[in-house]
């Protein structure tokens, strides 16, 4: 029987032909599969992975987030590491590279993780580091990581080189500080104020005495003018080392001289001549200008890491205003330093460096000559606080900032805020003038004048009979004043307070008291504000302006550091620019300051050297009880130097301020 073959269907002798080529095929796949299944080599774990595996295992960002964060808290106690380093390894090594770097904080911030090449167990990371360096100097780079996968978990190779690539075992983080160069304060002509000036330390050293009670009592005598404690000089002097020198004071050589002979004869003293930055002298407008020591404890922890212990900074004054400007930025270096091999030491790698950048002078208006003048003028004030500041006429600089003696380091001359007492009849005149008050017309000086009850009364109860105004003002009858109060009520004092400019907005690039005159509420109000008492406040400073403005004839608001940072108050009840007063009026107001210096409170000031001299007294009351202690004032001009001497709890303007002011004029224009 034969079959014939349809042309769709193979013959069945095909058919079997080419099931036996397929059978053929794959079982030639299956051994190359098994054969590429046994090359495949075995992962760290001991275990095989296979594709799926490796596409299902989870990525390694979280465990490089967790290392980063551990780093940036310097607790590397919760991370696992590769061939089973211990965390207390790393932290250990971790705490030794980094000491000498004496960082104060660090922030690790890591990229996403990327696999290794050639390694399909690995992944790393990009970290990017920011640490924080004494001096508040940053210094930023990028480190990397790298994380194996072992049984189901990610774990962080552990390299010194994770900290800082150019690190090797054994090799530590060194912090060096660069000191930055500080500036000088310059006064009005472009001199510096403070300048390397020649001083001596005087102090003892325990082996070169035997007997330290001698010792400290004799040095203690020799410098009796500085307070010296003998009790505890003798305490240091026993604890301290035989051979260290244990500091007692630090004297300007012109200071040294005076008390030489004295010290050099005691035992166990030890001198040391040095150089320091100074003021021209020891009283040069200290308070204003301030002082630059080593830092404290206090400042350290306040300076947010700019300084560290031994660093020096300003303490006081404009010095510690400005000190960022002064003081410049500190620049820093960071080295790797390697561990010894061989016998050897390699020389440190430096991995960062930083220059300083040296402090800017802070340039002021001050006049040195003037300066000195205003100085020695209160030297002699040595029970109580005393203040005189001095304005350029013709500029509004400020040429001189002087605080006496027993000031207590506190800058009265610009911050202190006290009743101006009579000086403030100049802006009460002013107020009057502009009300058409003739200076010739006379206006009654009572011993007495009751006011709604209150009682007011003349600087030691005088009287004069019915004098003209000009003689009111050149004796400085309160009474007078407030006879004539209600011409002047409302507002109008205080907007003549701030054309002379007092309470005026001005901004001198320190903090200074501008002065405040209140709008009076009640006629008590009003007749103590006329003569400067009640609520009025004022610096020397402000009255030394409205004195300025006076021999001027218009305002100028002041001067004084040139270059310094400036108050805004344009959103106080100050801001408004003070209302020009007509050119009579400081005619006026200059022809009866003269007055108040040929037939007044201030004949003092008749002889000074120098030119005619116009000036106004105040005795400002303050205090309760019968018999109140008063300021004394003194504000005047000379040529182009305007001027207002403050002595606290004076007796009297003309009988203590003034001649404090006779004695800067003396010093400022000395006889031919």
């Amino acid at each position: 029987m034969s079959y014939r073959q349809s042309p769709l269907s193979p013959s069945g002798r095909s058919r079997r032909r080419a099931s036996v080529t397929v059978l053929v095929v794959v079982v030639a796949l299956a051994v190359v599969a098994v054969g590429l299944l046994a090359w495949q080599p075995w992962s760290t774990s001991g275990k095989q992975p296979t594709a799926a595996t490796t596409s299902s295992r989870p990525s390694s960002d979280a465990s490089v987030r967790a290392f980063a964060s551990a780093w940036s808290k310097h607790d590397f106690s919760g991370i696992s590491y590769v061939a089973g380093v211990p965390a207390s390894q790393v932290q250990a090594e971790y705490d030794a590279i980094t000491k000498s770097l004496e960082a104060t904080s660090v922030t690790v911030t890591p990229d996403r993780a990327q696999p290794v090449a050639g390694n399909g167990d690995a992944e790393g990371a990009t970290l990017h580091v920011r640490w924080t360096l004494p001096g508040a100097a940053i210094w930023a780079y990028d480190s990397a990581v790298e994380l194996d996968y072992v049984d189901g978990e990610w774990l962080v190779k552990w390299a010194p080189s994770v900290i800082e690539p150019h690190l090797q075992q054994g090799d530590t983080l060194r912090f060096s500080s660069k000191p930055a160069k500080r500036a000088t304060i310059l006064d009005g002509a472009g001199q510096a104020l403070i300048a390397d000036r020649p001083v001596v330390d005087i102090g003892v050293e325990p082996s070169k005495t035997t007997d330290v009670t001698a010792t400290a009592t004799q040095l203690s005598a020799a410098l009796s003018k500085y307070g010296i404690d003998p009790a505890g000089l003798q305490k240091r002097i026993k604890a301290a080392p035989p051979d260290q020198f244990v500091e007692v004071i630090t004297l300007r050589q012109p200071d040294f001289a005076l008390v030489a002979t004295a010290v050099g004869a005691v035992p166990g003293v030890v001198l040391r001549h040095l150089d320091q930055p100074l003021s021209p002298s020891h009283d040069f407008a200290r308070s204003l200008l301030g002082t630059v020591g080593p830092v404290t404890k206090e400042i350290v922890d306040a300076s947010k890491g700019r300084y560290r212990a031994g660093d020096v900074a300003g303490l006081s004054g404009l010095e510690k205003e400005y000190d960022s400007m002064l003081g410049g930025t500190p620049g820093y270096e960071v080295d790797v330093v390697h561990a010894s091999a061989g016998g050897s030491t390699p020389l440190p790698t430096a991995v960062a460096v930083k220059q300083p950048v040296d402090g800017q002078p802070l340039r002021t208006t001050l006049d040195q000559r003037v300066q000195n003048a205003a100085d020695i003028a209160l030297s002699s004030v040595t029970d109580q606080p005393s203040a005189l500041v001095a304005v350029r006429v013709s500029t509004g600089e400020i040429v001189a900032v002087a605080n006496g003696p027993n000031g207590g380091g506190y800058d009265n001359a610009l911050l202190a805020q006290a009743p101006p007492g009579s000086a403030f009849k100049i802006v009460t005149t002013a107020a009057l003038l502009q009300g058409g008050l003739d200076v010739n017309t006379p206006v009654p000086c009572p011993q007495t004048v009751t006011v709604e009850g209150k009682q007011f009364h003349n600087y030691e109860n005088e009287t004069l009979d019915n004098p003209p105004f000009r003689t009111d003002f050149a004796q400085s009858c309160n009474t007078a004043f407030i006879g004539l109060s209600s011409r002047v009520g409302g507002s109008a004092l205080p907007d003549a307070a701030r054309s002379l400019g007092i309470g005026a907005c001005w901004s001198i690039g320190t903090p200074a008291y501008r002065g405040g005159v209140q709008v009076p509420k009640t006629a008590v109000d009003l007749a103590a504000t006329s003569f400067g008492q009640g609520s009025t406040l004022v610096s020397p400073a402000s009255l030394a302006v409205a004195v300025a403005t006076v021999a001027r004839g218009s305002y100028l608001p002041p001067k004084l550091v040139v270059n310094g940072r400036f108050d805004d108050c344009k959103s106080s009840t100050s801001s408004a620019s003070p209302a020009p007063m007509p050119s009579s009026v400081f005619d006026t107001l200059r022809s009866l300051m003269r007055d108040v210096v040929t037939a007044g409170t201030a004949t003092v000031l008749a002889d000074a050297p120098g030119g005619p001299v116009m000036a106004k007294t105040g005795t400002a009351e303050y205090g309760d009880g019968a018999n109140p202690k008063t300021h004394a004032w003194l504000v005047g001009y000379q040529g182009d130097i305007a001027f207002a001497v403050y002595v606290q709890d004076g007796k009297s303007g003309g009988t203590v301020a003034a001649p404090l002011a006779l004695k800067f004029l003396q010093v400022l224009t000395p006889p031919s």
